[in-house]
């Protein structure tokens, strides 16, 4: 009984603590404008452009676009290394917020063109690439090293929790409200997701060397992650799932609602929104436990539970197995996203984690390219076979990284 009690705690016990319930709350209303936002987008697109042939090649090319400045994240981690964190991340929720407004009005004035969306969507992610490492870094700062773990798993646990009720508005305001009045709620959450950092006292770890230049900083950062085969391994994981296994169901899973069993966007949503609840579950019971235990295996098989379910959904044609399915999808992505982070967050010195994290979100451009060619070969091939094809790829990937990275099976 005294073991169990160890294991298992409180999971919400780290709330307590106002830097990282700041931090916290910060990333949760960002996950709300981020998933709302990116259905209202790809849904938008397929709208304008349904008697297109290359409607559901131009549905992942939003999230290419989205995602476009992915690589400038060794930069954006780098710089959060150098300047307070807690002002980035304000700056980048706000720019983000006003390029919502501009779509409402855009809409409003009824003068949105297809290339005005494309273009704001690219500059909000823009945005993104600087605010997401930086605000990952500020989580980690605020708790002890001891409890990273937990935090990444509460820290992922909102963001789930924003997935599951940003889908759902999503839906529902799209069909009630229309694109604009969306727009206008996703101005608000980042508005919000903007002033909680300012209320933290958390500051940025000492550098080992102040002065350093940003390129030899980002240089550093390289060879730091390069000496120690954990870190890459995580790195290159993240990679990999997001060619793999992302496209899912921010991508695939849409179309797949649209087209195949054309459904409202209140029901594409909700459907989406399935596999959010499966994921919050998985942060829940991750972030209960109180000790790391057997990481390397945990990733592991998370990845390949997960691109498991993949190929199940594209055999099946019953709904209620379907929604099966992706909750437990949602369980295994969020226990991947979790091992992830807590290898790269707890295995490095917390001066480089702003470089860490940047090159973590340099990890999720592979996802852009791989949304474009999934909706290009679900225009040929069909939705369903494509995800069977990227959950075969997935579990070939995870297979590879074990046997050229020994050392992830033995933490």
């Amino acid at each position: 009984m005294a073991d169990t009690e160890n294991i298992i705690i409180n999971p919400l016990k780290l709330l307590r603590q106002k830097d990282f319930a700041c931090i916290w709350c910060s990333i949760f209303f960002t996950g709300l404008a981020n998933f709302t936002e990116q259905f209202v987008a790809i849904w938008l697109v397929l709208e304008l452009t349904s008697d297109s042939p290359w409607s559901l090649f131009l549905g992942g090319a939003i999230t290419f676009v989205r995602l476009g400045f992915a690589p400038l994240s060794i930069l954006s981690g780098a710089i959060a290394d150098k300047v307070s964190r807690k002002l980035l991340v304000t700056t980048m929720q706000w720019i983000a917020g006003l390029l919502g407004l501009l779509v409402a009005v855009l809409i409003f004035l009824d003068i949105l063109e297809l290339w005005h969306l494309f273009v704001i969507v690219c500059l909000s992610g823009l945005s993104r690439i600087f605010e997401m490492p930086t605000a990952q870094a500020l989580a980690s700062d605020s708790v002890e090293t001891a409890h990273i773990t937990r935090a990444m798993a509460l820290v992922n646990g909102g963001r789930n929790l924003s997935m599951l009720l940003g889908l759902f508005l999503a839906g529902v305001l799209f069909d009630t409200f229309g694109p604009q009045g969306t727009f206008m709620v996703i101005f608000f959450f980042y508005g919000v997701a903007g002033v909680a950092p300012l209320l933290m006292k958390t500051k940025n770890p000492l550098s080992n060397n102040p002065t350093e230049s940003i390129l030899k900083s980002i240089w550093g950062g390289f060879k730091y992650v390069k000496s120690n085969q954990i870190l890459w391994a995580a790195l290159l994981v993240a990679a990999l799932i997001n060619v793999s296994g992302f496209t899912f169901h921010q991508t695939l899973l849409p179309m797949f609602a649209k087209v195949v069993i054309e459904s409202s966007a209140t029901k594409a949503s909700m459907l989406m929104a399935t596999f959010a609840v499966g994921a919050f579950v998985g942060s829940i019971v991750l972030s209960s436990l109180a000790r790391n235990r057997n990481q390397g295996w945990t990733l592991i098989l998370s990845v390949i539970a997960w691109h498991s379910m993949m190929i199940l959904f594209s055999m099946i044609q019953i709904y209620i197995v379907w929604v099966l399915i992706l909750l437990a999808a949602g369980f295994f992505w969020a226990s991947t996203l979790i091992q992830i982070q807590s290898l790269l967050l707890g295995k490095s010195d917390p001066s480089y984690r702003g470089r860490i994290q940047g090159l973590r979100t340099l990890a999720i451009y592979p996802h852009a390219v791989s949304a474009a060619l999934s909706g290009l070969m679900a225009g040929i091939f069909g939705v369903s076979h494509v995800v069977m094809f990227n959950g075969a790829l997935g579990i070939l990937f995870m297979l590879a990284v074990i046997i050229i990275a020994p050392k992830l099976r033995n933490i």
